[in-house]
């Protein structure tokens, strides 16, 4: 009780609370008060919010990392599987951005393409479609297509 602002008290006195008669300062505690806002506790300055690392963001660190690298973007199939360069590929079962989500309507995945990046020298990295690398132990080498 002793941290209600004066017309909180009256309020839980009288019953009733004319607002009307509250400067300005009376007013700001009482809403404050109501808010949650504690006076040891101000609210921090608003300043820049927090970057979200986006998709953008993911993609240019990939370039970034990889430069001069060829990215290319690919389909991957039901089973997992997808085509590059003459070459059949398999993504692990365990990835759960490539595994289906049962629903009522049938299975939806929430990913179907892949990143496959080509460095000069023929070595083959992987992100999912959103840009987050893919461990190449995730990536089986099928061969070659026939």
């Amino acid at each position: 009780m002793s941290d209600c602002p004066g017309c909180v008290l009256e309020l839980l006195e009288t019953g009733e609370l004319n607002t009307s008669a509250l400067n300005r300062d009376e007013r700001r505690e009482l809403q404050e008060f109501l808010n949650g806002i504690n006076k040891e506790e101000q609210p921090k300055a608003k300043g820049k919010k927090k970057h979200l690392d986006t998709r953008f963001d993911r993609i240019n660190r990939i370039k970034n990392l990889y430069p001069g690298g060829k990215l290319t973007t690919v389909v991957v199939d039901t089973d997992n599987r997808f085509l590059y360069n003459g070459r059949r590929f398999e993504l692990d079962r365990s990835l759960e951005q490539y595994s289906p989500r049962h629903t009522r309507l049938g299975d939806q995945y929430d990913m179907d393409r892949v990143m496959v990046i080509e460095c000069d020298d023929g070595s083959l990295f992987f992100a999912d479609q959103d840009g987050a690398s893919i461990d190449g132990s995730y990536v089986y080498d099928l061969g070659e297509v026939n």
